[in-house]
């Protein structure tokens, strides 16, 4: 460090140096997936295993990873909750359903079940959504997700009737 007299100064600015090329060159965003339990199971014994056999190629009794909870990019993903998965004239959504990863491989997906993006209500000032039936099941890798983070979706009762509402805490603008 060759500073003696304040080396807190020096490491915290050096620090700082530090973060700042991270971010400028992209590396603050690590790819790195922890798993925390996993098991193998047959292909079979989930719902959605003709999305599955389809996207990997598998047989129905051939057996894959599969996990509830993964940790990608110090964000914890746990199956039930929602993500963006793209924006058309407004957000789709989508809620986990499971992560799956081959055994010959270490990349694991996503399996999604899509939901029907009704309308934007600006009272709630959230995004009405509906589950579509019967589910639409997808897979899809981290890096094609609209935005890494997980939304949140809540239920209300109104007239009876319990309808799904999906607040964004920030606005996504379309690059197109």
């Amino acid at each position: 460090m060759c500073n003696f007299t304040n080396v807190c100064q020096t490491l915290a600015y050096r620090h700082q140096q530090n973060s700042l090329f991270s971010k400028l060159s992209n590396s603050s965003n690590r790819n790195v997936i922890v798993v925390g339990r996993s098991s193998h199971d047959s292909v079979g014994d989930y719902e959605c295993a003709d999305v599955l056999c389809s996207h990997f190629g598998v047989e129905r009794t051939d057996d894959v990873c599969f996990a509830k909870r993964l940790e990608r990019a110090s964000l914890v993903y746990s199956v039930g909750q929602h993500v963006v998965t793209g924006i058309e004239e407004e957000p789709l959504f989508a809620k986990i359903e499971l992560f799956v990863c081959l055994p010959s491989s270490d990349e694991w997906f996503i399996v999604v079940s899509s939901m029907r993006t009704v309308a934007f209500n600006f009272h709630y000032y959230s995004y009405s959504v509906e589950n579509v039936n019967p589910k639409v099941f997808k897979v899809i890798t981290f890096d094609s997700l609209a935005d890494f983070h997980t939304v949140c979706c809540y239920t209300i009762v109104i007239d009876k009737k319990p309808q799904h509402f999906v607040r964004l805490p920030y606005h996504i603008v379309s690059a197109h």
